[in-house]
């Protein structure tokens, strides 16, 4: 069925399941309903964004607030697989496409706001009237038993200055009033001190801070964490030991034992274990709640390599089922996978789990690598055609007839030169080698036959075996 055309003033299903929505009192089935219109009906996901993002607005001011908040992660809008919330791929960067609003539209929809807002203020969940400065963020409960589940909270509520959030199961995200987002997931222990404050006392907890709550900080028994505008995860045990890692801006890291704050950068990480730092080796989507689907084992669950310390703060990057048309290959370049003919990538390695290496780890002459399976697997190296081929590859893997094309970034153009689409822009083809890996445990690999800058470093793919 096609909805009813939407737009300010417009009396349809559409505007009755928004307003339930943003009142707080939607059922699950109301979630469904308007989930549906917005993946089919573009108009309406302009409207549904619009509206959220006024509603926050003038909730905050009502509230004494004066910052903006952003588009909560649970908009039940329909993500498509190159997209991920933590961290978008150079291709999205690139496209940039986004709707404009007339100034017309924006006011009208203002003051249809308006008129609803103080009675969303005073009935928000059928909760009694709180003092505004008290509730100051909002918080969506979601069932990560299967995908079509996570896209639809089954429910919400108000959260109060100083409240502690228990989750035992499922995962939540929560908006505070300064704009910040947080998705937690279970088993989780979060504290809302204030909303430029929260102390993570247990569970794993992915934050994004928009710009004009900068400086927001997360504590842990062990550190604080600074924002100074970023993408970062925290992920904390049972014992206290932290992991964090940053995704996308930058933020500062402080123990009792540093004189002075510590900065992370995109790509960076530290684990925090007995107040000291240590290195972080890898992060795959299952450290940290940035994906709506991180509840599976992945097939990668460790890494190691014998060249670096606390001295480097890169970490490796596993990709379960991400190997893909434009995949990154590399953390410390902006390089790109794509099938070298129309035809794609080879039909067994797409969806496939992979590991994001170092390009910079081509120079050195006595790399060891090593990726432990959760289960036995077919294990890939994806070597460049231009590089002699060591004796490791050639001894222990069996060459493919089929090749991989790289899109690759310069200094001169950076990711504009990246073009979209297998058969495009293929700047270099790797090669691809094969060992069959009958028994779950580790996996480890040499170094490039030569150490030079004219060619780029491997990378690891794993499929896992059929039963």
């Amino acid at each position: 069925m096609t909805p009813k055309p939407v737009g300010p003033g417009t009396d349809s299903p559409f505007s009755d399941l928004l307003h339930a929505v943003l009142d707080g009192r939607a059922t699950v089935g109301e979630w469904s309903q308007l989930s549906a219109i917005l993946e089919s009906n573009p108009a309406a996901c302009d409207e549904y964004a619009t509206h959220v993002a006024l509603h926050a607005r003038l909730r905050q001011v009502v509230s004494g607030h004066g910052s903006l908040m952003p588009l909560p992660l649970s908009c039940p809008i329909s993500l498509d697989a190159s997209q991920e919330l933590s961290c978008p791929s150079p291709a999205s960067r690139r496209s940039g496409g986004k709707r404009l609003l007339s100034l017309a539209r924006l006011t009208g929809l203002t003051a249809a706001l308006m008129v609803a807002v103080t009675a969303v203020w005073m009935t928000f969940n059928d909760q009694p009237p709180a003092a505004p400065s008290q509730l100051i963020a909002n918080i969506w409960y979601f069932d990560s038993a299967n995908d079509q589940s996570i896209a639809t909270p089954i429910r919400t509520s108000r959260v109060s200055q100083g409240e502690e959030i228990l989750l035992e199961q499922g995962f939540a995200e929560i908006m505070l009033n300064s704009g910040v987002t947080i998705r937690l997931s279970s088993p989780c222990r979060l504290t809302v001190d204030n909303q430029m404050l929260c102390t993570l006392g247990l569970g794993r907890a992915y934050v994004s801070v928009p710009p004009n709550a900068h400086g927001f900080q997360l504590r842990t028994l062990e550190a604080q964490i600074t924002d100074y505008g970023t993408e970062f995860g925290v992920a904390v045990d049972a014992d206290g030991k932290a992991k964090v890692a940053v995704v996308k801006g930058e933020i500062g890291v402080r123990t009792d034992d540093l004189a002075t704050e510590m900065k992370l950068t995109t790509g960076q990480g530290v684990t925090i274990e007995s107040k000291s730092l240590k290195r972080l080796y890898f992060v795959d989507e299952a450290s940290f709640p940035t994906s709506r689907d991180n509840a599976r084992l992945p097939l990668i669950v460790d890494v190691f390599d014998n060249v670096r310390d606390i001295e480097s703060l890169r970490y490796y990057r596993v990709r379960p089922g991400a190997f893909e048309e434009e995949a990154p290959i590399y953390v410390d370049r902006g390089h790109e996978y794509n099938g070298v003919t129309s035809e794609g990538l080879p039909a067994y390695l797409r969806g496939a789990a992979y590991l994001m290496t170092f390009n910079g780890d081509k120079q050195l002459r006595d790399l060891e690598l090593t990726v432990t399976l959760s289960a036995p697997a077919d294990v890939y190296v994806l070597f460049d055609t231009r590089a002699p081929v060591p004796q490791w590859l050639q001894s222990e893997f069996q060459k493919m007839p089929e090749e991989v094309g790289v899109d690759e970034v310069s200094v001169s153009e950076g990711y504009e030169r990246l073009d979209e689409g297998p058969g495009k822009s293929i700047d270099n083809r790797f090669s691809v080698w094969k060992k069959t890996v009958d028994h779950a445990g580790p996996v480890t690999v040499g170094a490039m036959a030569a150490a030079t800058s004219y060619f780029s470093m491997y990378t690891i793919v794993a499929v896992p075996l059929e039963k």
